[in-house]
């Protein structure tokens, strides 16, 4: 992973990855089978790499 991409993003940042809206980004972070999420605090971070692994696993 370059230097370019981080390893963690935003609720926000991953919502417009996957071109979808927060509120949607938010119900599939909610998922159980959803493993990417990291929550610090209140703030929510989506781990880049699991969230890839999940989208693949999406489209199987």
């Amino acid at each position: 992973m370059g230097i370019d991409k981080p390893m963690v993003m935003s609720i926000r940042e991953a919502a417009t990855m996957m071109r979808v809206g927060v509120n949607t980004m938010y119900e599939f972070a909610a998922r159980e089978d959803f493993k990417a999420l990291i929550q610090v605090g209140r703030k929510k971070l989506i781990h880049r790499r699991k969230f890839e692994e999940w989208i693949e696993a999406q489209t199987r």
